[in-house]
């Protein structure tokens, strides 16, 4: 996976309701998206495993998970970026999020199609 300098990708602002602002359009976040389509039967099997854990328990969990996705996302923001000679972050969060973005650049490697080569006047044909 590589950063196309071709493309001058927008940059966005993350706002606190779980949307992201890009070009003056507010897009919903990926958390937003899944817990929207979650099916019933995951909504209400969560429920309970909230209440067999306890309140407590369940918000310390689901916030300690956040914390690890963020960081996993921002680890694979970084490994896109080409200004960026490396990245560690080096907290207990980041030490175990290294890993799982670093599976997730892999599988994407591996699955990558191989597209043919067009020159410019090709594409603008």
């Amino acid at each position: 996976m590589i950063w196309n300098k071709q493309f001058k990708y927008p940059n966005s602002q993350r706002s606190i309701k779980g949307e992201y602002d890009i070009r003056k359009m507010l897009l919903p976040s990926v958390t937003t998206v899944l817990n929207a389509t979650q099916p019933e039967d995951k909504r209400k099997s969560l429920d309970k495993w909230a209440r067999r854990v306890g309140d407590d328990e369940a918000t310390r969990i689901k916030e300690l998970a956040g914390r690890r996705g963020t960081a996993m996302h921002f680890y694979l923001q970084k490994h896109l970026d080409p200004d960026c000679k490396g990245y560690m972050d080096l907290t207990q969060v980041g030490r175990v999020a290294e890993p799982m973005a670093k599976k997730i650049i892999e599988k994407a490697l591996a699955s990558r199609p191989t597209l043919p080569n067009f020159n410019k006047e090709q594409v603008l044909a």
